[in-house]
């Protein structure tokens, strides 16, 4: 009798699991959507697949726009305290593939490979007064944040064609960034490419929010007047042409 039972409830169980796995991604979305403060909501087109595996073929977010978003749930990551997803999706002539995965307090990006025209995201990229062009192109081993601040950082960045638009057009070449976790919180390595701005510096960033940046920044050729103009903002050159900067300072809560 307690065999039965057992294979009772069982099969309840299983059929459960199935029913809840099987959810369309439309019912789900069309629940959730209402519960989202207007800002944040997106505006999903083209909606296939079920909640725990499916697609999008595109979506809008406070004017952030990506097409062929695709998602599939991992269930390894939920024995680790975590729910985590694999994560898909284009935008202009880039992409974003990578995982991600939400816990208690904490966010983290792993495996994740992006190609980002900066285009493409100038809607979420605060005002201050700069407009920056080229591509985003990179590599994340890992990235954390825990409570609102950067906890692990690894891996290459690089910013291809970099240049600033507004207030003028400076092309800076390609820049790049080396991120590894340290036992002071994240280091990132920034270095160029041979390109028009020589930039040799270290950004440090603490568990507490709290950011120091020293480096070297110089212009390649002395010819290129706006870039030396640009860089003379930040102050006068040293013996060897080079502007020493030093800013320490207080990163914002990048999380609820």
């Amino acid at each position: 009798m307690k065999s039965k039972v057992r294979y009772i409830l069982f099969g309840v169980v299983a059929y459960a699991f199935f029913l809840i796995a099987t959810v369309p991604a439309s019912l789900v979305y069309s629940a959730i959507q209402t519960r989202i403060p207007p800002p944040y909501r997106a505006t999903m087109h083209g909606l296939e697949g079920t909640w725990r595996r499916g697609n999008a073929a595109a979506v809008e977010v406070r004017g952030f726009k990506i097409r062929d978003l695709q998602w599939q749930l991992r269930w390894s990551d939920l024995f680790t305290g975590r729910l985590g997803v694999d994560i898909a999706f284009k935008l202009q002539d880039g992409r974003f593939d990578g995982i991600l995965a939400i816990g208690l307090g904490g966010q983290m990006l792993k495996s994740t490979r992006v190609n980002i025209p900066l285009a493409a995201v100038h809607t979420m990229i605060p005002d201050y007064g700069i407009q920056i062009g080229g591509t985003i192109e990179g590599a994340l081993n890992e990235f954390a944040i825990r409570d609102g601040r950067i906890t692990t950082g690894e891996g290459t960045f690089v910013w291809r064609d970099a240049q600033t638009i507004v207030p003028q057009r400076v092309s800076l070449g390609d820049l790049k960034a080396d991120m590894s976790t340290v036992k002071e919180g994240v280091k990132v390595i920034l270095s160029d490419n041979g390109g028009p701005l020589q930039l040799d510096a270290i950004l440090m960033l603490k568990p507490d929010g709290a950011y120091d940046f020293t480096g070297f920044l110089s212009a390649r050729d002395s010819g290129q007047q706006p870039l030396k103009d640009s860089l003379a903002l930040l102050g006068n050159p040293g013996n060897d042409g080079r502007i020493y900067v030093s800013q320490a300072g207080r990163l914002p809560l990048l999380s609820p």
